[in-house]
């Protein structure tokens, strides 16, 4: 297998016994990248120069015998959100399109103190507002699955990279899927970890946008092509930085606390949401299927008023989002937005409500989140859809007439305030990757990797994308 293939934990122990260096790693990625970019758009700044030089740093690092973190000479990427210092970050907005920052945000300067080499920036839409990509800045970042689909978003610059195998690793954020539509379009494993256990330090964001419901809601993950490198990367990533007040300090369970005859597991169809295709519900089946046989206790079962989470993300975010959005643009003076943008106001506009409107609405989330919660005295994990079907093509949006309500499950999970994880466990009839959403406790994402490697490991996980966005 290429090394650019590898699982990122395998690539950092292959450097620090000398297998290969990281200037010969750096270049592969480089070359990848120059090799699939053009035709999907997922990096938006590239500075293999700069690289290269790092790459060299390191490999002098190892050879004087110095210690090294545990991502030493990895190549990775980092979505168009994060300050990385001497880089423009936009946020896919134009009224940042000239904004170089002069500092690391608290994730850049985790990674890259822990030895990681940074790549590039990768393509997001305007302040992270859809679960599809496209800007007015960069354009549109297309499927390495096949160029006429969409990559998904708002991370989906990074999922499209590390599926076609350009970068390591990425990390993005996920308020209403921004992680795991991406990763479910590209076929990757991608964390919507325990809100706030991530720093947001550094975000490049105007007004409101990450604070209030919105800071509550949205999380920092990885986004990987193995199981196995998520771990990795939250014991870097999680933890208060002292500047990002809202983080809470406490780990992550990451270990694997219970043997797979003592796992509890429950799934769902599409009951109570919007019906899925029947590959996508074929799939369920075969994960459902592939854990009974690792003697994992398996019921179809659900949350009882699981199909109203739907409308609490539209009570709690769409009613704070449309104020936070245009207070930011104001603050920016920006005079266009993009079309995903404008759908994206027009949709959420009808949802903005007075202070008694949404105090009553905060109290009643409350009570639903607590009914779900029950749900998890009995279950480990609940296995879900991520969306009804394989990636859109890339002339439609999820925010176009009668799309919105495809989105049910990753807006409504995002209700729960629970971590989620997201791999590959199918494969359309056209080649395109099905993903599966596993919701365990808040802080126990090691249930859901366990689960997660299960699956990896019995039904495939991710897998090298065809020509020309092979390896």
């Amino acid at each position: 297998m290429n090394m650019i293939a590898l699982p990122a934990n395998k690539l950092a122990k292959m450097i620090q016994n000398r297998e290969c260096s990281c200037v010969e790693l750096t270049t592969a990625y480089i070359e990848q990248i120059e090799k699939v970019n053009p035709l999907i758009n997922a990096v938006i700044q590239f500075n293999p120069q700069r690289a290269l030089e790092e790459a060299k740093k390191r490999d002098k690092q190892l050879a004087k015998g110095r210690k090294v973190g545990p991502l030493h000479g990895l190549p990775f990427t980092l979505k168009d959100v994060y300050a990385t210092q001497g880089d423009i970050v936009t946020a896919g907005c134009l009224g940042l399109k000239n904004n170089i920052t002069t500092y690391d945000s608290t994730i850049a300067k985790r990674l890259k103190e822990a030895g990681a080499i940074l790549l590039g920036k990768t393509n997001t839409p305007e302040f992270e507002n859809s679960v599809d990509t496209d800007n007015l800045v960069y354009g549109q970042t297309l499927n390495p699955y096949d160029l006429s689909r969409g990559a998904g978003g708002s991370s989906g610059g990074a999922a499209a990279i590390v599926a076609a195998c350009g970068s390591a690793f990425d990390v993005g954020a996920d308020v209403g899927g921004s992680i795991r539509v991406p990763a479910h379009y590209c076929g990757l494993c991608g964390v919507k970890t325990t809100p706030r256990v991530i720093p947001s330090t550094g975000v490049v964001y105007p007004g409101g946008i990450r604070t209030g419901v919105m800071g509550l809601i949205l999380t920092e993950g990885p986004i990987c092509r193995y199981v196995e490198d998520v771990s990795l990367l939250l014991s870097v990533l999680e933890g208060p930085d002292g500047r990002d007040s809202a983080v809470i300090p406490r780990p992550i369970s990451l270990e694997k606390t219970k043997k797979a005859k003592d796992l509890r597991i429950a799934y769902v169809f599409d009951e109570d949401n919007p019906p899925i295709s029947s590959e996508t519900r074929q799939t369920i089946q075969n994960v459902a299927n592939a854990l009974s046989a690792l003697n994992c206790t398996v019921k179809h079962d659900w949350p009882p008023r699981f199909g109203e989470a739907f409308d609490f993300f539209h009570k709690t975010l769409g009613a704070y989002a449309y104020t936070a959005f245009k207070t930011g643009l104001e603050n920016l003076n920006v005079k266009r937005v993009s079309p995903l943008m404008q759908k994206l106001l027009d949709y959420i506009k009808p949802y903005s409500l007075n202070i008694d409107q949404f105090m009553q609405g905060w109290h009643e989330w409350d009570l639903f989140r607590s009914d779900i919660l029950k749900f998890f005295d009995n279950y480990d994990a609940l296995i879900c859809p991520v969306m009804p079907a394989e990636a859109i093509s890339a002339e439609k949006t999820m925010m176009d007439p009668g799309m919105p309500v495809n989105t049910s499950y990753v807006w409504g999970v995002s209700t729960l305030l629970l971590p989620v994880v997201t791999i590959r466990a199918g494969t359309s009839r056209s080649g395109l990757p099905i993903g599966v959403q596993i919701i365990t406790k808040q802080f126990h994402e090691g249930v859901g990797l366990q689960i997660a490697a299960h699956i990896e490991k019995s039904l495939g996980g991710w897998q090298k994308p065809p020509a020309p966005c092979n390896v």
